[in-house]
């Protein structure tokens, strides 16, 4: 057993070594050549994918969870995935769009720790400022461009119904590119497609009723003097 992996075993929980066995392939340890490091880790098939991300999203239930250093890994295996399989061009192929002005959402996978979702957009289609409670992200922009803004909540408004809002981020997704959140960093976004875009999402933990009840829309208001946003909250 390598340095690497006995600090693993003495450090982290059962989960925690699960999961840092799953992604070892592209951490990189110090013992490598640089040539070796550099080298793409080899794709993973769907199945592979499924089984690789179920074992680090069981990371989720350690005490000391991680958020960022988890969605690393996440953010690994979906650039390893390789869409060009029979699972995922399969859903492709069903494409339809059913809802005009909104993209398509369909659950390419669903377990009781994560969820892997593909979003399809018509161009000019958007989702609207919105939250993801007690749940983190990340995605993977499959095809097409799509612009992402995200905003981290610091607390209510001075008036009933508003909250204050920073302004993270704003991002062009293109195909390769990918994005994240965490239950309370830049939790909140919008996207607007500027032509047919495919997005992969993945979050943990999965959406349920209890998280869908209580997920907000907002409106965007005025830009406060300490560069603070106030939004409204929607019902």
């Amino acid at each position: 057993m390598s340095e690497l992996r006995r600090r693993a075993v003495v450090t982290l929980g059962a989960r925690g070594f699960l999961a840092l066995t799953a992604v070892l392939p592209f951490l990189g340890c110090s013992d490598r050549t640089s040539a070796a490091s550099s080298t793409p880790a080899a794709p993973l098939d769907w199945q592979r994918f499924i089984d690789q991300l179920g074992t680090v999203a069981e990371t989720q239930h350690e005490s000391a969870w991680d958020q960022s250093a988890y969605l690393e890994q996440v953010r690994a295996l979906l650039l390893r995935c390789d869409i060009a399989g029979h699972h995922v061009q399969e859903a492709l192929a069903r494409y339809r769009n059913a809802h005009r002005n909104f993209p398509e959402i369909r659950d390419l996978h669903r377990q009781q720790s994560v969820q892997v979702c593909l979003l399809e957009f018509e161009p000019g289609e958007r989702i609207e400022l919105h939250d993801h409670p007690d749940m983190t992200g990340c995605i993977r922009c499959l095809s097409g461009r799509v612009v992402v803004r995200n905003f981290t909540e610091l607390g209510p408004g001075t008036v009933s119904g508003q909250v204050r809002l920073r302004h993270d981020t704003t991002s062009v997704m293109v195909p390769g590119s990918t994005g994240i959140l965490t239950s309370t960093i830049s939790n909140l976004h919008d996207l607007e497609a500027q032509k047919f875009t495919r997005l992969i999402d993945v979050f943990t933990p999965p959406y349920n009723d209890d998280r869908s009840h209580r997920s907000r829309w907002f409106t965007l208001g005025e830009m406060s003097a300490v560069g603070e946003i106030v939004a409204v909250v929607r019902s």
